[in-house]
């Protein structure tokens, strides 16, 4: 329980009725308990430190820097007793105990936006034939850019931290990778691809996605509500008519009446039973279990996931690819309408589907919580207003009129399109600015059109003229 702040200790007796006059600082991250240490803090050389000596002193005797010091415990913050105790516990976890407290490791956004970066560079390249300085340089760049850039931002500005990154890792990457081109297989195009595309689909991403997901009508089908039931009853009077004159449309008929009366029994519902729940129940577990599995697959961070929930975060390679997992995972009728479940089949939950949210941002640029909010947004406001539902919703935060788009997941073919047009986008093949265009295009063309202005905006950015009829190939077979 969360201590309320009225509560008073006296004679080691906790009472709620005794009025404090006295007003206490509040923690900084609940704002409920009252804090029991205060970090205060004041500006040294235009530089925010700790203006309590007694905590540099403490620093001193742990032969701790201050730098270091400042990422556990910030100057100015303020924690309640609770709060502190999660506090230690994560520090404990991270830096390890002996064999009391394993040491284990904190995902953020800088891990998951590079997570395909690190497992291209580290994994897909042949072990035994990169040398051991170029190991240690690849280290280094991976990991201790980061710290740089951590320092860099509280003297300078986000934008200029992020260039500082880039131009480094561009600066030291190229030759290492040119020579191991032939032991890369992270380039999932077809043909010859010139070095320079492989070297830029291989460079650390800035870029990375928040997910959010929720089933559809969940509801109705806690409550037996189930839209397919017509269905069946037009099946049976589509066979009694296709066999009319023969022995089966008597048969089939009596079906469709049979049918027909369990339906109106029931009131359009089917009848639920404990049974009927327990299996729901059981289908969305497993349903979240395999959406934590895909989340770490793609070197992604689960900060949700419950049912039919989900809350997580992707680098920006698994934009698509990562959705139509998902939605795979909560079950499709063409797919897989039962789960297999240690050899054990569960029906799936696919009466109605699921809808998605994705907000890409920048993870120096941007912060988190708008991200996880504009993903929530969108899922609602955009994904869930299709007819049917069963949508994705994209939106963009590095743009200020934050544009949304939607897609059907029901339209896998299209989904496959636009995933190949991702990994051309992703080396550098088309411009970034490609999907933006067509936001400068106001009105409704018919459909002929618009194939002309898709390939008109392909060709314009395409950075080798002489390839474009490849990539208005894939283009022409979206469109379709």
């Amino acid at each position: 329980m969360t201590p309320f702040n009225v509560w008073y200790l006296n004679n080691g007796v906790i009472s709620s009725k005794v009025k404090i006059e006295k007003n206490w600082t509040y923690c900084s991250l609940c704002n409920d308990e009252p804090a029991i240490v205060k970090f205060t803090k004041y500006f040294e050389n235009r530089v925010l430190t700790y203006e309590d000596q007694r905590v540099k002193s403490i620093i001193k005797e742990m032969k701790e820097k201050e730098k270091d010091f400042e990422k556990d415990f910030k100057p100015g913050e303020a924690l309640g007793p609770l709060c502190l105790f999660k506090r230690l516990i994560y520090i404990a976890s991270r830096i390890g105990n002996g064999s009391n407290i394993p040491k284990v490791t904190f995902s953020s956004v800088e891990d998951v936006a590079q997570s395909e970066y690190i497992k291209n560079v580290y994994i897909n390249l042949d072990s035994s034939m990169i040398k051991v300085d170029d190991k240690k340089l690849l280290k280094d760049y991976i990991e201790d850019d980061n710290k740089d850039i951590l320092n860099f931002l509280s003297v300078s500005n986000a934008s200029d931290a992020q260039k500082m990154l880039e131009n480094s890792i561009k600066s030291a990457l190229p030759q290492i990778i040119k020579q191991q081109l032939h032991s890369i297989n992270a380039c999932g195009t077809k043909g010859k691809i010139a070095d320079r595309y492989l070297i830029e689909y291989l460079m650390p991403r800035f870029y990375l996605i928040a997910v959010k997901g929720d089933g559809d009508n969940v509801g109705k089908l806690i409550s037996g509500e189930i839209p397919t039931t017509n269905s069946y009853i037009k099946l049976y009077e589509k066979l009694a008519e296709d066999n009319k004159g023969t022995e089966f449309e008597k048969s089939f008929n009596a079906s469709a009446e049979f049918l027909k009366a369990i339906i109106n029994a029931l009131n359009g519902h089917l009848l639920v039973t404990p049974t009927y729940h327990f299996t729901l129940s059981r289908t969305l577990i497993f349903t979240a279990l395999n959406d934590v599995k895909t989340t770490v697959k793609y070197g992604g961070l689960v900060i949700y996931v419950g049912g039919d929930d989900l809350l997580a975060l992707l680098p920006i390679e698994a934009s698509i690819k990562a959705i139509k997992e998902y939605r795979e995972n909560y079950g499709t009728k063409e797919k897989n309408p039962f789960l297999n479940i240690l050899n054990t089949y569960v029906s799936a939950p696919i009466a109605y589907g699921k809808s998605f949210g994705v907000a890409i941002f920048n993870m120096v640029t941007h912060e988190l919580y708008l991200a996880l909010q504009r993903a929530q947004d969108v899922m609602e406001d955009v994904a869930k207003e299709v007819e049917g539902k069963n949508s994705v919703a994209y939106t963009e935060l590095s743009t200020p009129v934050n544009p949304k788009s939607v897609i059907p997941l029901s339209y896998n073919k299209l989904l496959d399109k636009l995933e190949e047009m991702l990994n051309l986008n992703l080396m550098g093949f088309l411009s970034t600015n490609w999907g933006r265009d067509f936001n400068e295009i106001e009105g409704k063309l018919d459909s002929n059109s618009w194939i002309k202005m898709y390939q008109y905006i392909i060709k314009r950015n395409t950075v080798e003229r002489s390839d474009v009829g490849d990539c208005l190939t894939n283009v022409n077979k979206l469109i379709e």
